[in-house]
């Protein structure tokens, strides 16, 4: 009997070793203990790119497991909502308690600190992934249970309108704050035609010395939202960011009062639709915990992965305080696992040669013990354990999963990484391995997504909805078919895209 290799599931830019080394641990350990069985995965990192692999048939088994659980205490997704609400709020407060301890903490001191954040993280990436492995590529119980429901009661027209949330991201929220700014800058037509003609830098001049009250404005919103872009590993930003946000709102003419009034609208005409689909429906305990269940859902995915990155943000401060103390950058103090830490603050034991080598090319998990291998070591796993990518030959159509509906036509820009964002123009189709906060200017130029990766819970998905823009997730190949330029048509209604001349 030929033995399984590992398949790939995901990819992801701009990423070290820290922190998916947790998301990987957790599938060994704090699921094992929620759901009573674990799922060996494996990452090969390569230049701050992250591919994520397991066996097929492992995550079907759990998948399956978890689905049993859910189906037989309904009350569990609740249970998960909760407990990533709790946990996440948690971490936070604790972070922020460690930040003011830092100048005092001997290196034992700060050793604990981070132990105590890589324990806490893994639980609650313990919770967190239970959503992706409900629903994620071809596992998606929460979409297909709630289309079976819906069917049953041949409501289907219901599933758009049941999945989408009226929740506010914290993306969304700094958006919307946003608006509020370019409702006060819009009063002043002299300062609408500096924030049109003048860069970033001008206007920062300009603003602290001519209107101090708009600069107020955007300081503080810098400081409340500079790390809501920031993910895994920044950089957070600044007010110049925001400053080139407001001047492309102004130069695609957008009014900020109908915009918040359509914002608001929309909410509410949400709310009652998901009100008379519920009145409509005929539902037992479990279906309704389904169908009620599913926007959460997808707004508790958003939730949790911006509060980790908060978390990421904050932590920042102590990484970079390992580092001046053991002499080492912060991109080499993100390619080391807890134990290291632990060795280099406790007794200056340090392999820098083997940091150098993992900052280059590595690999780490599970298969079935822990490993982490780099040079020849994870070269020869990859050739013995990985299977290869099937070559994909020319392809006139792409076909994925709706996300969000609507028909859209453009050329395509290839958008993984924030260095790719300067490509981007308005109108374009965007096409990604997968989205991420860090994208969002790009994504607010958009016409179209379209993603190699998704479900109902991905990013692509949940920010489509909240920009109404269409979306096709779960294609596999777009990004590797589709170049800069492509020209393509995007019928999300049907989850296609075709490629045109």
């Amino acid at each position: 009997m030929v033995e399984e290799k590992l398949e790939k599931i995901a990819t992801e830019y701009v990423v070290s070793l820290f922190p998916v080394f947790m998301m990987i641990d957790a599938f060994q350990s704090e699921i094992k203990k929620i759901v009573d069985r674990g799922c060996p995965l494996v990452i090969v990192i390569k230049n701050k790119k992250v591919d994520y692999y397991v066996k097929p048939s492992l995550w079907q088994k759990m998948h399956e497991h978890l689905i049993e659980k859910v189906r037989k205490e309904p009350d569990f997704l609740q249970f998960i909502f909760k407990k990533i609400r709790e946990l996440s709020q948690q971490q936070i407060k604790d972070v922020r308690i460690l930040l003011n301890k830092l100048n005092q903490a001997k290196n034992v001191d700060l050793d604990k600190y981070y132990q105590d954040y890589i324990k806490s993280n893994t639980e609650l990436y313990g919770f967190g992934l239970l959503l992706p492995l409900l629903d994620f590529h071809n596992t998606t119980f929460i979409s297909d249970e709630l289309r079976k429901i819906l069917g049953v009661n041949k409501a289907k027209n219901y599933f758009n309108i049941l999945t989408s949330t009226t929740k506010e991201t914290y993306n969304k929220k700094q958006e919307l704050d946003l608006l509020k700014i370019l409702t006060v800058i819009k009063k002043d037509k002299e300062l609408v035609e500096l924030f049109r003609t003048k860069d970033g830098v001008e206007l920062v001049k300009y603003l602290k010395k001519k209107n101090k009250k708009i600069w107020s404005l955007i300081t503080k919103h810098a400081k409340k939202y500079t790390w809501v872009h920031y993910v895994y590993e920044g950089p957070s930003v600044d007010e110049i960011y925001f400053l080139d946000f407001l001047k492309d709102y102004l130069i695609r003419g957008l009014d900020p009062a109908k915009e918040l009034a359509k914002n608001e609208a929309a909410k509410e005409k949400l709310k009652n639709e998901q009100a008379q689909a519920l009145q409509k429906l005929r539902l037992n305990k479990y279906e309704k915990t389904i169908v009620t269940g599913a926007s959460d859902f997808v707004f508790m995915k958003a939730y949790r992965r911006e509060m980790q990155t908060l978390s990421y943000y904050y932590i920042e401060n102590i990484l970079r305080e390992i580092g001046r103390r053991l002499h080492l950058s912060l991109a080499q103090v993100r390619m080391l696992l807890p134990e290291e830490i632990s060795l280099g603050l406790k007794k200056n034991v340090i392999n820098y040669n083997l940091i150098n080598q993992r900052l280059k090319f590595m690999v780490y998990g599970y298969n079935p013990t822990k490993f982490c291998y780099d040079s020849s070591k994870a070269k020869n796993l990859i050739k013995q354990e990985i299977k290869l990518e099937e070559k994909v030959g020319k392809v006139n159509k792409l076909e994925g999963d709706t996300a969000s509906p609507g028909r859209a036509k453009g050329k395509v820009a290839i958008i993984n990484t924030p260095d790719d964002i300067p490509k981007m123009q308005s109108g374009n189709i965007l096409v990604s391995a997968s989205t991420n906060p860090n994208l969002m200017p790009a994504i607010r130029q958009a016409s179209a997504i379209i993603t190699d990766e998704g479900g109902l819970t991905c990013h692509a998905a949940i920010v489509s909805r909240e920009l109404g823009i269409p979306c096709v997730v779960g294609t596999k190949i777009a990004s590797r078919v589709l170049k800069d330029g492509d020209k393509v048509k995007v019928d999300a209604d049907k989850g296609v895209v075709k490629i045109i001349k």
